[in-house]
């Protein structure tokens, strides 16, 4: 579904009152990888190895400087801007702050349908009956309609990205990082979630993440990026279990382990 071929962008250094440019930063150096339909691809590594900015460009949120980004064999950067935005409706992301991405003073129902607006040709009676579909998909009350951001939880925010996310029907979805910023129980319910929605969905997924411990239990292939560049890719088991690239083996070791034999030494 998405071959991603040499894809490069460089953000410049400026500097001096006339910000003259000194130099770049190298956030996309060369980066290839493909996504088979129905597959999930981890794209791991430090902050600011270039795994957001990737996702960014896979949508075309970014213009890259080189390099092409094939879904179902279209060149996105070479379509013309109605012809991206029918495209948008099976490319869709869910972001990392489930609170700074949902805009404050829209409901919940205006956030969930704002994609079924854009595109148009809707009732508001089949926009209300698809914003119910994917709340309850997401595991969400058609209740909250008319609530607002500020009055959810984190989990419950990022249900809501998700289901503006799902609204659109896609095809291919970017998850930047998107359980990061929840807490640890949170983070195991939005990821079965994410399994379940691929699952009935038929999704396939562009899943960002810097935790190996969490990226193992969702994908099916592993690309590890470091200034820039991916070090190493292949399927989880054999990443997992057998790293060839140094930077590869450091992330693995950076891995907490529980220890057996600890005792919660907490008053009950």
């Amino acid at each position: 579904m998405i071959t991603v071929k040499s894809l490069r962008k460089y953000f410049p250094i400026k500097q001096g009152v006339l910000q003259k440019t000194v130099g770049f930063v190298k956030a996309v150096d060369d980066v290839s990888f493909r996504i088979e339909r129905g597959e999930t691809l981890a794209l791991v590594g430090e902050s600011g190895s270039g795994k957001t900015t990737t996702g960014r460009l896979v949508l075309r949120l970014l213009d890259a400087d080189s390099g092409e980004v094939l879904f179902d064999g279209r060149n996105i950067f070479d379509v013309g801007k109605k012809e991206m935005l029918k495209l948008r409706s099976n490319m869709q992301i869910i972001f990392q702050d489930p609170f700074s991405s949902l805009n404050p003073r829209m409901n919940v129902k205006s956030i969930v349908s704002e994609g079924l607006v854009v595109r148009g040709g809707y009732t508001k009676g089949e926009i209300d009956k698809w914003c119910d579909y994917a709340l309850e998909m997401v595991g969400l009350t058609t209740e909250c309609k008319h609530r607002y951001p500020h009055q959810f939880s984190g989990g419950e925010r990022q249900r809501i990205g998700i289901a503006r996310a799902i609204i659109l029907n896609p095809k291919f979805i970017v998850c930047d990082e998107p359980v990061s910023s929840l807490d640890v129980s949170i983070q195991a319910k939005i990821l079965r979630l994410l399994k379940d929605l691929k699952e009935n969905l038929k999704l396939t997924y562009l899943f960002i993440g810097h935790d190996l411990s969490v990226v193992a239990n969702i994908c099916d292939k592993v690309a590890v990026m470091h200034n820039g560049r991916i070090v190493e890719m292949g399927d989880v088991k054999s990443v997992y279990t057998n790293p060839r690239d140094s930077y590869t083996k450091k992330l693995l070791a950076s891995i907490p382990i529980p220890d057996p034999r600890a005792r919660c030494n907490t008053p009950r």
